[in-house]
């Protein structure tokens, strides 16, 4: 019964029927009740089974609503591997006002925290950092400043950890910036700054943005921190974009296509689902009228768009696109 196999149910048939008889049971009572079996076969749900999944379902719902930051906590941690669908989360906390920071070595463990008025990144979420490393600096917290960091961390870890550690931004909170920290990451040149009263540390320029934002992008396989560029910056500030509202109707923004993905509906027309970052990630749609209306314009880096909310989604940060626009030349 349970693999559906509709050939052997119908076999078993007559003989259940049979079996039946020789037993002294009313064979038309037998086909009814065999009748039903074969409707179960179809899909036959446990009615315990139905109240346990509806009560599991509302207590997450509950948790959800009222302990957002823990229960997406939680619910990161448990995909830490899994980096696509742990984009979709920090996109559902960034659309409904959370920040997700990046790790931090003073203060991130192995698993997301609630943290100020969003979730703090694990360590282990770098890509190079392992569960022992983690393990070690989490036992060594926390560290005063960037030198102390490399005094306790100095068997442990190696450079190339280090540079790991700082394109994450887990060292961000010892007050330098990338550049800076990138140029004194060598561990057998440290702690003689501590004999010295007068020194100094040189004031290097930062890394620009699009380095940043790459350089995270590859150690995290996203953007926590790095978001929104300076072009995007600049595009706003030429086409008056104003600040965006979730729970708006509809919106005019700009933002970078991260992703675009083409299916065909049941006619067989071409429309699109496109990942466009703009400080947040908006999952939008393009339609089949609007896709052939617009599609040579999916090549573009940087989009103008028009759009409303998809009436049929939850989720704040899914939208209809009515319009789109080049914004470069």
């Amino acid at each position: 019964i349970s693999k559906k196999d509709h050939t052997i149910i119908d076999q078993e048939r007559k003989h259940f029927i049979e079996r039946a008889s020789k037993l002294g049971k009313d064979a038309k009572i037998a086909e009814t009740i065999y009748n039903h079996i074969e409707k179960f076969a179809d899909y036959g749900f446990n009615k315990s089974h139905s109240v346990a999944y509806a009560y599991v379902a509302y207590y997450m719902a509950y948790l959800k609503t009222h302990y957002y930051k823990s229960f997406s906590s939680v619910l990161m941690s448990q995909n830490t591997s899994n980096t696509g669908y742990l984009k979709t989360l920090i996109a559902d906390a960034s659309a409904k006002g959370y920040q997700v920071y990046p790790p931090d070595v003073s203060l991130s463990e192995t698993q997301f925290l609630p943290y100020k008025d969003g979730m703090l990144a694990p360590l282990t979420i770098i890509k190079g950092i392992g569960i022992n490393v983690a393990n070690k600096i989490i036992e060594l917290q926390p560290f005063k400043n960037y030198s102390e960091f490399k005094e306790k961390m100095t068997s442990i870890i190696n450079e190339k950890n280090i540079e790991l550690l700082i394109h994450a931004g887990a060292l961000d909170s010892f007050g330098l910036n990338h550049r800076s920290l990138l140029e004194q990451n060598n561990l057998s040149q440290t702690g003689f700054e501590n004999f010295l009263d007068d020194y100094q540390r040189p004031k290097l320029e930062e890394l620009s943005f699009n380095t940043l934002k790459t350089n995270e992008q590859e150690v995290l396989g996203f953007n926590l921190k790095y978001l929104k560029d300076n072009t995007l910056n600049e595009l706003f500030k030429t086409f008056k974009i104003q600040p965006m509202d979730l729970k708006a109707q509809s919106i005019i923004t700009i933002g970078l296509i991260e992703n675009v993905k083409i299916i065909r509906t049941k006619k067989g027309d071409e429309m699109a689902f496109i990942n466009l970052n703009n400080g947040v990630l908006l999952d939008l749609t393009l339609f089949p009228k609007e896709y052939l209306m617009y599609k040579d314009l999916l090549s573009e880096n940087y989009i103008y768009i028009e759009a409303t909310k998809d009436s049929n989604q939850t989720k704040e940060n899914k939208y209809i696109i009515n319009k789109i626009k080049k914004v470069k030349d």
